[in-house]
């Protein structure tokens, strides 16, 4: 699937770990000072490929950070 291979963030090591990390946050920012409602969906927008266990890890870990740590310290938890 070369355009998810195109786009993706592998999970293989700890530094894509923080690299992941560091561009959700960024992402966040980002989305936290625009008002463009679509620039803020496009930053807002992850997608999980995969469905084995690591797929549904983060996936889980993206909906706790959603409900707490995004809606908390962001505002912009709910649709933009």
């Amino acid at each position: 699937m070369e355009n998810v291979k195109q786009h993706a963030i592998p999970m293989k090591t700890l530094s894509d770990a923080l690299a992941m990390r560091n561009l959700l946050l960024n992402r966040l920012e980002e989305a936290s000072r625009t008002t463009d409602r679509e620039a803020k969906r496009k930053l807002l927008t992850i997608v999980v490929a995969g469905a084995g266990p690591t797929g549904v890890e983060v996936s889980g870990m993206f909906a706790e950070m959603r409900q707490s740590i995004i809606r908390k310290d962001y505002r912009v938890g709910q649709r933009a």
